[in-house]
């Protein structure tokens, strides 16, 4: 509010996440593995070469018994029953939206991610969802991989406030408050790595308008 009564306008916005499952409890043997690159690039031809190893992805699909129970359970979605009815970012659906979009498919892709390298924790990409934690587990059990699956948490959505940012200079910028920079997820965005860019820009250009009162874009 001490930013919208100067003229900024806002909105809501909505979007969610995968469950995490524990790798231990995973049949990967019903799985296709993925490997990873092993050619890394940086950001930066300074230091030495990256010391994490390289870990692999594993890929399976929902099947028609998993979008049963998932359509059993759409009452019970916030993304579907109301509880939410703010605008959803254009990309990662929640696997409630992949299933109302396209009824006609009997499957989706599914990717198992490893969280780390310490970790048994793992992120099911393509598995976002706001049903209750018993549906959700109750529908990855359909699937051959998953059928003792064990969870650490589940899937939820997320709903949060961002700020018009046609409201901002190419410098991030307030065009309304002058000095004020925003960056990241109050400008709408949902993803890390344009976050992350959007501050570094709105840092430097800050940092060169407090120092000189010039800015880039």
């Amino acid at each position: 509010e001490s930013i919208t009564r100067h003229g900024i306008t806002s909105a809501r916005m909505k979007t969610g996440t995968p469950v995490r499952i524990d790798s231990r409890s995973v049949h990967f043997e019903d799985t296709e593995m993925q490997p990873g690159e092993t050619d890394f690039h940086k950001f930066s031809y300074m230091g030495e070469a990256r010391q994490l190893p390289q870990l692999p992805c594993w890929t399976f699909s929902t099947n028609a018994a998993v979008n049963e129970v998932l359509r059993r359970g759409l009452k019970e979605s916030p993304l579907y029953n109301g509880q939410i009815n703010s605008i959803g970012p254009r990309y990662c659906p929640s696997i409630e939206t992949k299933l109302m979009t396209f009824p006609d498919r009997e499957s989706h892709p599914l990717f198992l991610e490893p969280e780390g390298t310490d970790t048994n924790e793992m992120y099911l990409n393509g598995f976002s969802s706001s049903m209750p934690i018993e549906l959700q587990i109750e529908a990855l059990k359909q699937i051959p991989a998953l059928r003792d699956v064990k969870v650490y948490r589940p899937g939820y959505a997320i709903e949060y406030d961002f700020f018009d940012p046609t409201q901002l200079k190419h410098s991030l910028e307030s065009k309304k408050i002058e000095g004020l920079f925003f960056a990241g997820q109050v400008n709408g965005t949902t993803g890390y790595e344009e976050a992350a860019g959007q501050g570094l820009v709105a840092g430097a250009n800050a940092a060169l308008l407090a120092g000189s009162d010039k800015s880039i874009s």
